[in-house]
């Protein structure tokens, strides 16, 4: 919670309380900056998953600590289209990402 004191020119004091959208589980990162988290599940599930181009692991996943800001996502699976995005994550609070991976239309050529 936040106190705001509110000072007009002609007018009295105005005090009141501005809540921030976060909780008493705000997490920071080792430089003091807020983090949130990233939960990213797929269909079909034990696809790698990529934030800011580092692997995190395989899906369903929890990322956590990642800094307030945009983060590219990237989700791949061997024998489907990889899924890329962009994803906001906000302090204190876990985004939710839930992809459903396309197959990769196979190709077959004849030879004689």
């Amino acid at each position: 919670m936040l106190l705001l004191l509110i000072v007009l020119s002609g007018c009295g004091d105005i005090a009141g309380k501005v809540y921030s959208g976060l909780n008493a589980t705000n997490q920071t990162n080792q430089n003091g900056n807020l983090t949130g988290n990233l939960y990213v599940a797929s269909n079909p599930t034990a696809a790698n998953l990529y934030v800011d181009n580092v692997l995190k692991g395989t899906t369903p996943r929890t990322v956590t600590g990642l800094s307030v800001g945009s983060h590219a996502v990237k989700v791949t699976k061997s024998g489907y289209n990889n899924y890329i995005t962009t994803k906001y994550i906000y302090a204190g609070q876990t985004a939710k990402l839930n992809v459903t991976l396309t197959r990769l239309n196979a190709t077959l050529t004849r030879t004689n």
